[in-house]
């Protein structure tokens, strides 16, 4: 972008230039100095509006610090911030700013981009609009809750650094951002984080969204009477099931040992271990022969040739806890709440959630939602009868 300084009332520049500073005509022996001085006055304004991106970003930083060190205070983990609606909330309005500056190029090429680049896949990361499974691939590293956002926080650390560095070396001061996670904890303990230890499943093998859930789903499960370990053989190159796909018995334990399975004398991946397997999801519900309360739980290879692909899964066997709290009950539901909710109203009945006190825990975590709301209104009909 061409600047000019000139003598006031020379306009031979203004058809080319992007601006022209005007400068008091002076002995041309002492001009070199009030040219000079322009240039610095100027360079100190160019560096305070790349300053102001950084500041920009600080406030974000701050505010992302802050929020951590409140879970931390509260004994909160990293999975319950990083997957909570309110967080991801914070990051993707952020995001939306974020862009907007980038268009109206508010922000600097002093940030370089490949860190704007890295900066723009980390919020949409976190704000839960790319799929965890490909972090690896974009960073080198599994896309675990703690390592997402270490690496925003540097990440921003970098960016802020550069931008603040033109300022603070007219200024002759540093800034150096040294922020992260170290307070917050990733440790996951109970009863079913302590049975996949048990099987050596670390939690860099669990898909972030899980993790959430067998955190609430503990807390109604009482006992682990039984496991399967199983491997899932001959996924393709995006990790989705095909016709080939087998599975195999690993290890079992407790009450299923002695129990013959399918899978022992027909290995073809099918039924509802092959949705498991498509959509990665934990499953809850009732085994269909055995009339069981299973957990299912898909596991991610370590493999760093076959990245965020699901190699084994883990059925748990379990029995549930008695005179669970409400709360409880709801938060374990999880997305399920919603929709029995939903069913119900939509027979014209006002939802309680009290409701969910008339079914059996092995029924509402078992069969569908469609069958727990189906059931709840002929309850509720019928006592008005």
């Amino acid at each position: 972008m061409p600047v000019v300084i000139a003598d006031e009332g020379e306009n031979r520049f203004e058809p080319y230039a992007a601006d022209v500073f005007h400068v008091p005509r002076i002995n041309e022996h002492f001009s070199p100095i009030l040219n000079t001085l322009v240039g610095h006055i100027w360079g100190y304004y160019a560096a305070v509006a790349i300053d102001e991106a950084s500041r920009f970003l600080y406030a974000f930083n701050k505010d992302v610090q802050n929020t951590v060190d409140d879970y931390s205070k509260k004994k909160m983990d990293v999975y319950e911030l990083v997957l909570g609606k309110s967080f991801r909330e914070k990051i993707a309005v952020f995001y939306k700013e974020f862009r907007k500056r980038k268009a109206a190029r508010g922000f600097p090429t002093a940030m370089g981009l490949e860190m704007a680049a890295d900066l723009t896949l980390l919020l949409k990361y976190l704000s839960g609009r790319l799929p965890i499974s490909d972090f690896e691939i974009d960073f080198g590293k599994k896309g675990t809750a703690l390592n997402m956002l270490n690496k925003l926080f540097e990440c921003l650390g970098e960016s802020i650094n550069s931008l603040s560095r033109p300022v603070d070396a007219i200024r002759h001061q540093a800034k150096t951002v040294t922020v992260g996670t170290s307070r917050i904890s990733e440790k996951l303990e109970g009863i079913l984080f302590d049975t996949l230890v048990e099987y050596n499943i670390s939690t860099p093998q669990l898909i972030n969204r899980n993790i959430l859930v067998l955190k609430n789903l503990q807390e109604i499960v009482a006992d682990i009477q039984g496991a399967i370990l199983y491997r899932i053989n001959g996924l393709n190159v995006l990790g989705e099931p095909t016709e080939e796909t087998t599975i195999e018995i690993i290890r079992k334990e407790g009450v299923l040992k002695p129990i013959p399975s399918r899978v022992e004398t027909d290995n073809l991946l099918k039924g509802t271990k092959r949705i498991i397997v498509k959509e990665g999801n934990v499953y809850i519900g009732i085994g269909r022969k055995d009339d069981r309360s299973i957990i299912v739980i898909p596991i991610i290879s370590t493999s760093p040739d076959m990245p965020n692909i699901i190699e084994n899964i883990l059925l748990l066997n379990i029995s549930f806890k008695e005179n669970v709290p409400l709360p409880v009950k709801i938060k374990a539901l999880g997305g399920k709440y919603e929709r029995v909710k939903n069913i119900v109203q939509e027979n014209s009945v006002k939802w309680e959630d009290q409701y969910l006190e008339l079914v059996e825990m092995k029924a509402l975590f078992g069969i569908s939602a469609e069958k727990v709301g189906e059931f709840i209104v002929s309850r509720v009909n019928h006592s008005k009868t």
